[in-house]
């Protein structure tokens, strides 16, 4: 008979062992190690396949907002284009459905596993979504662009095909379609809002804003001298002078027919004197340089003006010569959703004249502004970004002449007329005279202009035993000189204080301010249109204009920002 034994160990013996007992049971427990191990690695495999199917996927759906147009087959196409490129063909499931403001673009992909196959686990599924979407703002957007002479050529060429694009760009989709306005403003000497405006309430018509030095004195209509001289106007106006402090000429203040100054003056360039040695005149048009060129007078039996129709133009008067002489910009394009207009617009843009920033930006904020005298934008306080792209090639200039003048006339008037501050800069007396001494009631055209008397410094007295009527004559012998002939440098500088405050203008109500400064390397362009612009990153400076195409499809794209949402 056996003999049976019982053998029993202790936990501390068992510790105490040292016969393999613990190499046994690790190797029991590293089964599940192992697995546990591989589970991780699979599942890290996984996660890196999601993350790469992902971004394809986010990148699949900023693709088909861009590319598609809201068009399901394109979509369809541009989705699995752009994750065979980014992801590769181990894809499946691929979907694109469409919202009123985005595309969401949704993948799937399958990840073979390892250690994991023998828990009964051969793949993984894995999915993944991204929404790509418009934020729901509207745009107003104003193109502000030189169109000087100094723009001819390859700028000008480049400048137009690189605006066009943008307007492409902006509008490619129904939903931008929806949501962008854009308005064209192009600048040189003048701006010029359009010669259908010549009966708008805020153009003056009947001649109530008294403009020193004028050649037309106050009350005379400058539309009833155009018609006297057989023309018409082509749609051009003075920069609003800035009397008591104010800044009607670089902001958009409401013009209100109760304030005259606040009216814009249609542009009507006088007639020179025929060239003389010594002085040299450009726009040379009718038989004499002064307000009976025009056939504007005093009709001395009944103490009125008169108009005489004028016959003796100088043949081909036109914006090369005569009183729209430097008018041959091309009018201003309100607001609007009519992007074909806007690129027409564009594309007929041509090269002329000098270099006035300050009016541009001016009349780019006038565009901008909900009321008049452009009233297409919306309040500033709707859900709307208002946005000005300002472009140039040069410094703010005025055409200097080696006349008493001093200059061609712009849209302050001559240089020597002083208005290039916004104001009167000569502090010399007038030596002609106006046929109203009271500026806040200016004679009009038909009544009776009061009687003056001119003593020989040029002053004014009133003496109504006088029966003889002064009819003020007008350019060049009257003309009042500042006694420091300006330099160029100091009514340049006064221009870019215009500019700035045009500017400042614009931005203190919100808009935002891109400038482009095109192949010019002055340290007064650079302060100009850095101060201009929003900040420093909306700040371009191209120094050849083939990289115009790049500027513009940059701040196309900072303005159509896309949402993603994975």
């Amino acid at each position: 008979m056996g003999t049976k034994c019982k053998v029993t160990m202790s936990a501390a013996s068992f510790i105490r062992d040292k016969r393999g007992n613990f190499a046994t049971v690790a190797a029991f427990l590293a089964v599940p190690l192992i697995f546990a191990v591989g589970a991780g690695i699979d599942l890290s495999r996984v996660w890196t396949e999601r993350s790469k199917l992902q971004k394809a996927v986010d990148a699949a759906a900023l693709a088909v907002m861009k590319d598609a147009a809201f068009k399901q087959a394109e979509a369809d196409r541009v989705a699995a284009r752009m994750l065979a490129a980014t992801f590769g063909s181990k894809y499946q499931a691929l979907a694109v459905t469409f919202s009123e403001f985005g595309a969401t673009v949704s993948a799937q992909t399958k990840v073979d596993l390892t250690l994991t196959k023998v828990l009964g686990f051969e793949s993984l599924d894995t999915e993944v979504a991204a929404t790509a979407e418009y934020p729901p703002t509207k745009y107003e957007i104003a193109l502000i662009l030189d169109t000087t002479g100094s723009m001819a050529g390859t700028k000008l060429a480049e400048m137009k095909k690189a605006a066009q694009r943008m307007v492409e760009e902006l509008t490619e989709t129904e939903i931008l379609r929806r949501r962008v306005k854009f308005s064209l403003v192009p600048f040189s000497s003048f701006v010029n809002v359009g010669s259908d405006k010549a009966s708008a309430g805020w153009i003056d018509k009947d001649g109530a804003v008294e403009v020193p030095y004028s050649v037309i004195p106050a009350g005379v209509s400058r539309f009833d001298v155009f018609r006297n001289l057989g023309q018409s106007w082509n749609g051009c106006v003075e920069t609003r002078l800035e009397p008591s402090g104010s800044t009607f000429g670089s902001d958009d203040t409401p013009p209100d027919a109760k304030d005259p100054s606040t009216l814009f003056v249609p542009l009507l360039v006088p007639p020179e004197p025929a060239n003389a040695p010594g002085a040299r005149y450009s726009n040379s048009y009718a038989s004499e340089a002064s307000l009976a060129g025009l056939g504007v007078k005093v009709d001395e039996s009944s103490d009125s003006y008169i108009l005489s129709p004028v016959t003796t133009l100088v043949a081909g008067s036109s914006t090369a010569k005569g009183p729209n002489a430097g008018c041959d910009v091309r009018p201003i394009r309100a607001l609007t959703q009519d992007y074909a207009a806007i690129t027409r617009d564009i594309s007929a843009l041509k090269a002329a004249g000098n270099t006035n920033i300050a009016e541009g930006v001016a009349w780019g904020n006038r565009v901008l502004s909900p009321g008049e005298p452009f009233a297409e934008g919306q309040s500033f306080d709707a859900d709307v970004e208002k946005i000005m792209i300002v472009l140039t090639d040069g410094d703010n200039t005025v055409a200097s002449a080696d006349n008493p003048n001093l200059s061609a006339y712009s849209s302050f008037g001559y240089v020597a007329d002083g208005r290039w501050n916004g104001s009167v800069a000569t502090t010399s007396e007038p030596t002609g005279c106006y046929l109203s001494d009271d500026a806040d009631k200016p004679t009009k055209p038909g009544k009776k202009p009061k009687k003056v008397k001119v003593d020989k410094h040029g002053k004014k007295h009133k003496d109504p035993t006088d029966p003889t009527p002064v009819n003020c004559l007008a350019r060049p012998a009257d003309v009042p000189k500042p006694i420091d002939k300006p330099k160029a440098t100091t009514v340049a500088a006064a221009m870019d204080g215009m500019t700035s405050r045009a500017c400042e203008a614009a931005k203190e109500k919100g808009v935002e301010v891109f400038t482009i400064r095109l192949e010019v390397d002055t340290a007064t362009s650079s302060a100009l249109l850095k101060g201009c612009a929003s900040d420093n990153s909306h700040y371009y400076d191209v120094t050849d204009a083939a990289q115009l195409q790049a500027i513009f499809d940059d701040i196309a794209n900072r303005i159509k920002t896309l949402r993603i949402s994975s």
